[in-house]
């Protein structure tokens, strides 16, 4: 299951931190096999708050990452163990990173990320259950390419109107594989959650979620602590200081979960009707 997180802009709408709640809140919830990739070709936002400097200095040592991954493909070498062997696991069993590109010319990064994207989806959902995708901000063209790839599209959204006036006016978006979700969510914000659903017609109350504001979770993104963070705050009680964080977060694990099994459903129903290739009519007789 292919699950991409994309926003029309960069920088406000919370996508990596977005996406890194959720899969660390999947993968203590739920214990499912995931991987985390990304397409970003400058400032790899997945880097810094999933590895310390040792760990970011041992990528830049050995094979392990996007490029080698990209080089195994092109030379026929795609298979699940190269796969696992460009990838470092993040929390045991469950779920693994695939650290991003080291080319010095996005011209030639995005060149080779167009031949090998498609490749590259179908090797992790051969060895994952759920393939999370930080993807670009805005419309280039890859980007296009990364949407229809998706077997959900989460969509993050901010609370500035004129971001959100010229994500609705220019894109559309297919509501039965695409969900919402307001990073850094304000309660306060004239532009709540309430009001927003009442403004933009594609947005409803199932299908748009909240990621709130929290700093802790914000420092433990500068301090490489994501994962832990996620691990020491999933027990906190009401009252405490991270508790409404944690909640909502699982709340939207929740929800794509729920819309990943339905669409995992239709996928299969798709796939049990499909005609079969040759073979002999049944009116022929």
């Amino acid at each position: 299951m292919k699950i991409i997180f994309w926003s029309n802009v960069h920088g406000q709408a919370g996508t990596t931190s977005n996406l890194l709640a959720i899969a660390m809140m999947n993968d203590i919830l739920y214990s499912n096999r995931s991987i985390l990739l990304q397409t970003q070709f400058r400032l790899n936002q997945l880097e810094i708050p999933l590895l310390n400097q040792e760990e970011r200095e041992y990528i830049k040592q050995y094979d392990i990452g996007l490029d080698t991954l990209i080089k195994g493909i092109r030379a026929g070498i795609n298979t699940r163990e190269m796969l696992k062997n460009c990838c470092i696991s993040l929390t045991k069993n469950c779920t693994d990173f695939l650290p991003g590109t080291n080319y010095r010319s996005r011209e030639v990064f995005e060149g080779e990320m167009r031949k090998a994207y498609h490749d590259i989806l179908e090797l992790a959902e051969e060895c994952y259950d759920y393939v999370f995708v930080d993807s670009n901000a805005g419309t280039e063209c890859f980007t296009k390419q990364v949407w229809q790839e998706a077997d959900l599209l989460i969509v993050s959204l901010s609370q500035n109107k004129r971001v959100l006036d010229d994500l609705f006016a220019n894109h559309k978006f297919d509501l039965e594989k695409t969900l919402f979700v307001i990073g850094n969510y304000d309660p306060k914000s004239q532009y709540n959650l309430h009001n927003l659903t009442r403004m933009y017609k594609p947005l409803r109350k199932d299908n748009t979620m909240i990621v709130p504001y929290n700093t802790e979770f914000r420092d433990a993104a500068s301090e490489s602590d994501i994962v832990q963070f996620m691990y020491r705050n999933m027990l906190c009680e009401k009252g405490e200081e991270n508790y409404t964080f944690i909640n909502e977060v699982r709340n939207a694990t929740r929800c794509i979960m729920e819309a990943a099994g339905r669409k995992a459903e239709k996928l299969e129903q798709e796939r049990m009707f499909k005609p079969a290739i040759g073979g002999v009519s049944i009116s022929a007789y």
